[in-house]
């Protein structure tokens, strides 16, 4: 008997709108801490003892300039890599934005701290911050992620923090979020192969990686190869990729007609997404951000309420998976005096 990965079929339903606009956000002043003065080196040390040797601070890495340094600053960041996967309008960056804007808030389980980031070419915490307060502010959808093209190296932007939870017997989590143009899968689709930028981060022994599978359920037929063939391909870099960490996120479940499960929608129109991922590890989750309507246009889409439900249950699926601790678990004391 083959055991089915876990599933979230009840996003939480679409919240009431309400009359009030989401307070924005603060994009948090990010920069490095500045190099500490030197003390001046003794000309000559005097005839009655010899000076201390001085260890000056050791430098911050260095931006990485070839695969090798790439690789080094990987295994430096000491980070869990949020690693979504899907085509462009799949929903990667609104699902992304979705989980970043739960945590920020104040039912979040936890706080985020920012750390720096030596990959400075790719790190856009703050502009990732300040996409995430005009997204709840003007109430419109983010636009789809643009292929940053600094160098061959720079393909991913990444959103890097630390989770604190509040409960401190569960531990903190360091976290870096990385978005990629859906172009760049779509490229993966025809020639099945990446750039090298990408591959790096399947190349690094010991990194830590969790992926997202994103799709809509208008167009998750065609994403089946996609996720078939990439998941193919990784464990074909790293063998110890076939049991990946994963997740199937099925965005615009709301959308959704059908009375199928996400299992059972899965299993239908993605089989060979659902034979891959078919490990009790790994999950199937239904994703909505809200309550979506057009402008006068009929074209852009603008968010009329947002339901945080998804993204929390993505979020700590994500934790549990990484710490296999469970957000959501009570101290004993409080267990006690419930039942009291």
């Amino acid at each position: 008997m083959t055991t089915s990965p876990r599933t979230f079929d009840n996003p939480g339903g679409t919240t009431s709108a309400g009359t009030s606009t989401p307070k924005p956000l603060h994009e948090p002043n990010i920069r490095a801490p500045e190099d500490a003065d030197l003390p001046p080196i003794p000309s000559a040390a005097p005839a009655y003892s010899t000076p201390p040797a001085y260890a000056p601070p050791k430098p911050p890495p260095t931006e990485p300039t070839n695969f090798m340094e790439l690789q080094t600053v990987l295994r430096q960041m000491d980070s869990n890599f949020i690693f979504p996967v899907g085509m462009p309008g799949s929903g990667k960056t609104v699902a992304l934005y979705c989980m970043l804007r739960y945590l920020l808030t104040a039912n979040s389980p936890g706080r985020l701290h920012p750390f720096n980031s030596p990959w400075k070419a790719v790190d856009r915490t703050g502009v990732i911050l300040a996409e995430i307060d005009r997204m709840f502010r003007e109430a419109k959808l983010p636009m789809s992620t643009q292929m940053i093209i600094d160098n061959q190296l720079a393909v991913t932007k990444q959103a890097n923090y630390e989770f604190a939870p509040h409960n401190s017997s569960f531990p903190p989590l360091r976290l870096t979020f990385v978005d990629i143009a859906g172009e760049k899968y779509q490229d993966f689709l025809e020639r099945e192969r990446f750039p090298p930028g990408m591959d790096v981060f399947f190349q690094v022994g010991g990194l830590s990686l969790t992926f997202l599978l994103v799709t809509s359920t208008e167009e998750a037929a065609r994403d089946d190869r996609l996720f078939s063939l990439f998941l193919g391909h990784i464990a074909k870099v790293d063998p110890s990729f076939r049991n990946a960490r994963a997740v199937v996120v099925l965005t615009k479940w709301d959308t959704y007609g059908g009375k199928d499960t996400s299992a059972q929608f899965v299993e239908r129109w993605m089989p060979m997404t659902y034979a891959a991922t078919r490990n009790p590890a790994n999950a199937l989750m239904a994703f909505t951000v809200g309550s979506v309507g057009k402008d006068s246009d009929g074209q852009t889409d603008w968010l009329r309420t947002f339901n945080p439900a998804p993204a929390e249950a993505l979020f700590k699926w994500i934790y549990r998976s990484i710490t296999n601790k469970n957000l959501d678990h009570k101290p004993w004391w409080q267990r006690f005096l419930k039942g009291i």
